[in-house]
């Protein structure tokens, strides 16, 4: 199966179990008197939202560059999960206001067993939803489908603490309730800001880490005739990336032989990296740079 449909089957997945899952912890809520399951309900119903729309970036981002996009639709991807953050911070403040009233108004009573249990089981149901779309995400690298599976892991979360909540009302302190909702929505919007700031940094053309580039920079030195590296760049787009490389060639070569040290080094990378969708290769001859040891890479 193929990046592209891993990504969507995953998605569909997490549609159709956000929507399940939403309909139980609001029945469960609404008829079990639990003010913190319905706050989280609430929040699988957006979900379904979120999910949706992760689908049509990742669809969207896959689609071949045009006249007017020369390097593909990638960043559809991230858009796709700033989306995500936006909706799921927006959730996060309406469960904390539904939850503020709740403690402010007073006619707090102990919810039922069935919250209880309801909880439990989507605890279960989520951890197994986080641990199924994270792997999708790291063979996809696609940031919609990590923004989906950092989203289940927030659920996870925010169920167990309103679990808890649940219980502690049970047993004779019903105002943990609400104020396990509210530990919901701290959850929730503290896991909005962070897929917010990981996209926001995509979007501002931020380097990929070391972890990403080494192996990138090994594979342009390894290439024949090549002495060294001088800058080494890269940008993501999407959840691919784009590479600048400046080789270092003995300055005796001709512009032939330059041109077609450059092409083995783009195709090395290419080939043996897939995550890299494009690499801009430069040549510079060794001469100019003694000054520095042969075989550096220095990235600036």
């Amino acid at each position: 199966m193929s990046g592209l449909d891993s990504a969507i089957v995953c998605l569909r997945i997490c549609v159709v179990a956000n929507g399940l899952l939403a309909a139980v912890k609001l029945f469960a809520g609404i008829v079990g008197n639990s003010r913190a399951l319905v706050a989280d309900g609430i929040n699988s119903l957006v979900d379904i939202i979120s999910s949706v729309v992760a689908w049509v970036g990742n669809w969207i981002s896959h689609r071949p560059p045009d006249r007017g996009h020369p390097y593909g639709h990638g960043n559809a991807d991230v858009l796709a999960a700033l989306f995500v953050g936006v909706v799921v911070f927006s959730t996060g403040i309406f469960v904390a206001e539904h939850a503020w009233t709740a403690l402010r108004g007073g006619g707090l009573h102990s919810p039922t067993l069935l919250p209880v249990i309801v909880a439990a089981g989507v605890i279960i149901a989520k951890t197994v939803l986080y641990k199924y779309t994270f792997r999708v995400a790291q063979l996809t690298r696609s940031p919609a489908v990590y923004a989906t599976a950092i989203d289940h892991k927030s659920d996870v979360l925010a169920t167990s603490g309103a679990l808890i909540g649940i219980f502690a009302a049970r047993i004779g302190w019903p105002i943990l309730d609400p104020l396990a909702a509210l530990w919901v929505a701290a959850l929730i919007m503290y896991h909005a800001i962070r897929i917010l700031y990981d996209n926001v940094y995509i979007l501002m053309s931020g380097q990929p880490d070391a972890a990403m580039l080494d192996p990138i920079k090994q594979t342009l030195t390894q290439t024949a005739a090549v002495k060294g590296l001088h800058h080494t760049r890269a940008r993501t787009l999407g959840s691919k990336f784009i590479i600048y490389a400046e080789i270092l060639v003995d300055g005796t070569l001709s512009v032939y032989e330059g041109h077609e040290v450059a092409g083995r080094a783009r195709r090395a990378v290419l080939e043996r990296h897939p995550e890299v969708q494009d690499v801009i290769v430069h040549v510079e001859p060794l001469e100019t740079f003694r000054a520095a040891p042969e075989g550096v890479n220095t990235t600036e």
